[in-house]
């Protein structure tokens, strides 16, 4: 998930209205304004064990430093694309997960149903670290009602609500204090709920719920 640095404005908002061109303040004159906003992308799991990774979500712009080839232009953006994310899954996700939670073989895999992670090169790598996973094929429509790890990011973004920051480090630094703050046993109440949610979601036919 995504979660950005300051608040999203209007830009057609920004206005100021004056008398005179000499009621202009300097320094509303001369502010200079970011083409795109600063984010921080998050990748990071819910289990019966509890958040994972355990600490800290994964700073997807932190591993794709990581990997930066040397000699490549440091100022270049990456993008977290289908083959990065294919690269990702077995040197990042199946590393980690086998030190905190042991046998992947024991555990069942759901990724989201975002573009990269349905791409083949993404899908093989799945295949073959998480034997017993649920398809995208087979995945809802709506991952809000039953996907547990996109509740945990929507109670992270309205926890930071109202925050503003200067620095990336700084949000950072507020999302893994937060992340904390979920036990391993508000994951378990979670998880134990999701039959209920799954059968309200086919109770409604497959429209959106809104309960917890």
């Amino acid at each position: 998930d995504t979660l950005t640095l300051i608040p999203q404005y209007n830009q057609h908002n920004e206005d100021v209205y004056v008398k005179s061109i000499n009621g202009i303040p300097y320094e509303l004159k001369t502010k200079s304004k970011e083409k795109f906003q600063k984010s921080v992308i998050l990748w990071g799991g819910i289990s019966y064990q509890g958040l994972f990774p355990k600490k800290s979500p994964i700073f997807i712009d932190e591993w794709l430093k990581l990997i930066r080839l040397e000699g490549d232009d440091r100022h270049k953006k990456m993008y977290f694309i289908g083959d990065r994310y294919a690269q990702f899954i077995p040197d990042t996700v199946a590393e980690k997960g086998a030190e905190e939670l042991g046998d992947l073989q024991n555990f069942l895999f759901q990724d989201d149903q975002d573009r990269k992670q349905r791409m083949q090169v993404a899908l093989d790598d799945a295949k073959r670290i998480f034997i017993n996973r649920i398809e995208p094929i087979d995945c809802a429509a709506k991952p809000a009602d039953v996907w547990l790890i996109k509740s945990v990011w929507g109670s992270l973004k309205e926890k930071l609500r109202g925050r503003e920051y200067t620095q990336i480090e700084q949000l950072k630094t507020d999302i893994k204090k937060e992340q904390n703050k979920f036990s391993i046993s508000l994951c378990q109440r979670m998880i134990d709920k999701m039959p209920a949610r799954l059968k309200l979601v086919i109770d409604q036919g497959g429209n959106q719920i809104r309960k917890d």
